[in-house]
């Protein structure tokens, strides 16, 4: 058992592959592929745009309803646990920590996926036979019937070939100042009555 999680990040991901299992105890299991979208750096570890990391769910009477939410949150759109249709649809974000292991050293490891406020392969060490995987998803269709009412809607689908959609103008620039008027010219100097300058050589 893993020690308390020492250091956490979230990362955008969307799930690319995944595959039913069993634990090294004989316990069923989901594991889940993503590749990140964002890059970022954990502890001492760097990650890339484009890096993948695997993600397992379990189906314990303590996981299965996070096991379930995780999965409508990608997109999962069936209620059979063996035909993911849909599940690589959705953007995710990804809780990556650091736990120590039972040796005491680090590794990093998905703690939740959540929806947003998408070459590896899924690592299984006994993967499941088709006709065990329809049987165990019997067993788990009631669960996936009741997560169905929390999972987000599917983002829809970019035809093939189709560019992505421009993004909007940019705002016009404010126009420019107008240029702060010449000093006024000094008032004519005063005048006495009868319009003569106020002088002291007063004309006769």
């Amino acid at each position: 058992m893993s020690g308390p999680a020492v250091n956490a990040d979230t990362y955008r991901a969307r799930a690319v592959t995944a595959a039913l299992g069993y634990t090294q105890g004989g316990k069923p299991q989901i594991a889940v592929d993503f590749v990140l979208l964002d890059g970022g750096y954990l502890s001492q570890n760097d990650f890339a745009i484009g890096q993948h990391i695997t993600w397992y769910g379990y189906f314990g009477e303590k996981s299965i309803e996070q096991t379930m939410k995780a999965l409508r949150a990608c997109g999962w759109s069936t209620d059979s646990i063996d035909d993911l249709t849909g599940f690589d649809a959705n953007e995710v974000s990804l809780v990556l920590v650091e736990e120590n292991d039972q040796q005491g050293y680090p590794r990093i490891k998905v703690r939740w996926v959540n929806a947003p406020g998408g070459v590896g392969g899924v690592a299984l060490k006994a993967r499941m036979a088709p006709d065990e995987a329809r049987s165990f998803a019997d067993q788990m269709r009631g669960y996936a019937q009741a997560s169905r009412a929390t999972a987000p809607p599917a983002a829809p689908a970019r035809p093939q070939g189709a560019a992505a959609p421009a993004r909007p103008p940019a705002a016009a620039a404010p126009p420019a100042r107008a240029p702060r008027p010449a000093a006024r010219p000094p008032a004519p100097a005063a005048t006495a009555a009868g319009g003569y300058a106020a002088d002291d050589d007063i004309p006769f």
